[in-house]
């Protein structure tokens, strides 16, 4: 697959999802993506993309400022 910025190969690998909430800050580890090796422009796919909105809406009731969460596909 080829980056549509900047033309680079594309590669599965794993990306760390940041979600400012302006209430709080949740950092998302190990998610999968196509990540471009060149400049690091990213995809997620549909599946993914629906699963880091169930964690987010999970982590909206919590009373913590910044919260640490791992993927788990």
């Amino acid at each position: 697959m080829i980056c549509q910025l900047c033309k680079g190969e594309m590669k599965k690998d794993k990306i760390n999802f940041p979600v400012d909430l302006k209430t709080h800050f949740i950092l998302i580890k190990e998610v999968p993506a196509i990540v471009c090796e060149e400049c690091g422009e990213f995809f997620i796919d549909d599946n993914v993309h629906i699963k880091l909105e169930n964690i987010v809406e999970r982590t909206k009731t919590s009373n913590v400022e910044f919260e640490l969460v791992k993927f788990a596909a």
